[in-house]
This record gives C-alpha cells, structure tokens and sequence, in this order.
C-alpha cells in the first residue's frame, strides 16, 4: 500500500466515518465555496487547479484537473493557472528576503536585533526590494519577465489571473502578495464578492486537502481498532 494512492481520492467521503456531523457540515460547506456565486465554476475550477499546484496536494490536482476538463477549460487555460501559482509563490518567496536583508544590514552595520523593524511584516519594508534586487540584478530581471508574463492576459483573462493570485497569496499567507494582488484585481473592476469567493475557494481546497489525506489517518485508526490479523 502506498501513501498517497489514488484509491484514496474515491474515498474522501471516509473522513465523515470518525464525526458524520462534522463532515456534513464541511461538505456543505465545501459545496457552496465551489459552486456558482459571482464567479462562475469554471473560474473557481482553475483557481482551485492553482491553489492545489501551490500546496502541493495530489489529490486535489488530479480532482481539479478533471473539474477543469469538465467545465470546458483547456490545457492551455490550465497551464496558464499553474504558471501564476508558480509565479505568486516564486514571488512570494523573493518578498520574504526582505527579512534576511535587514538582518543582513543590520549585522553589516554593527547593529543587533533592534536595528529591524519589531514588525516581521511591514508596509515600509516594500521599499526595500530595489535594495535586494540589486543583489543580483541579473536573476531580479529574468524573475520579473517570466512573473510578468505568466500575469499577463492570454488563455486566461487579466482578472481571472489575478483572481487567481489572490487566492494563492492567501493559501501562502504573504501579506505582500495579498496586497499586490487584491490591487491588481481591483484594477481590473474585481468587486468585493468575486475576491471573497476566491479566497474561500482557496480556503476549501486547503481545508479539503488535509481531510482527504486524512483517509490514511482513517485506514491506520480503524486497522488499530480491530487488533492484529
């Protein structure tokens, strides 16, 4: 038996076995944060696609990846999907050396703990990324054609793409990239109700990936319970 079998995605209905309430309650839930609302299904499939790639889940790329299909989205359109997650998460990561760069300052400079902001996350150490790209200027570049790029509309609308970010900066929880691209969707008319449904997508997926996984934890609780063969 291996960890992570695709016998176990049929199976996500199992997790109800150990709380019925509970499981019904978040299946009702699950429901209404993937169905239509001010986004249609076919965009919350593929922000569902993106938020899955960004975890990573198996379970829900393959779940996904059919929901996608099945709404008439293409390979096209899907990879454009992945290649934002990808870019949100890329670009998340570059946002968090911010923190080592003042650190790195800081310790240049003679200064101690103190000399950094109290703030782990602060709206004025933004203005500190030229500082950091300047490092290496050279990499700094070629991340942001590709991130412009894979932001830039084509299968895929210029607010669908945000929309997307959005989504994918709330599973990854980068206050920056929450803002960057809440402002991004905005520029593009997003309205308050379609950016709260992506991030509840996003909180489906992410809530759905750890009970789907629990079907191991399932397996491993009941064969306990009957003793050994």
């Amino acid at each position: 038996m291996h960890y992570f079998d695709r016998g176990h995605l049929p199976r996500f209905g199992d997790i109800g076995k150990g709380s019925p309430e509970l499981a019904r309650s978040f299946f009702a839930w699950y429901g209404l944060a993937t169905g239509p609302g001010a986004l249609p299904v076919s965009t919350k499939c593929l922000i569902g696609l993106a938020v899955a790639h960004a975890l990573p889940c198996v379970y829900c790329i393959e779940a996904y990846t059919s929901n996608c299909l099945e709404n008439g989205q293409d390979l096209e359109q899907m990879t454009e999907a992945v290649q934002v997650a990808a870019a949100v998460k890329a670009i998340s990561t570059v946002s968090h050396a911010l923190q080592m760069l003042q650190h790195a300052q800081a310790s240049s400079m003679g200064g101690g703990p103190g000399a950094v902001p109290p703030a782990y996350y602060d709206r004025s150490q933004a203005t500190n990324l030229p500082a950091l790209h300047a490092v290496t200027p050279a990499t700094s570049a070629a991340l942001q054609d590709w991130t412009t790029l894979a932001l830039a509309p084509d299968a895929l609308s210029s607010l669908d793409k945000q929309l997307i970010a959005v989504a994918v900066a709330h599973v990854l929880q980068c206050p920056y990239s929450i803002e960057r691209y809440t402002s991004g969707a905005l520029k593009f008319h997003a309205s308050l109700a379609q950016l709260t449904e992506a991030v509840q997508v996003a909180a489906a997926i992410r809530g759905g990936a750890a009970l789907v996984t629990g079907v191991q934890m399932v397996d491993q609780a009941l064969a306990s319970s009957m003793g050994p063969a």
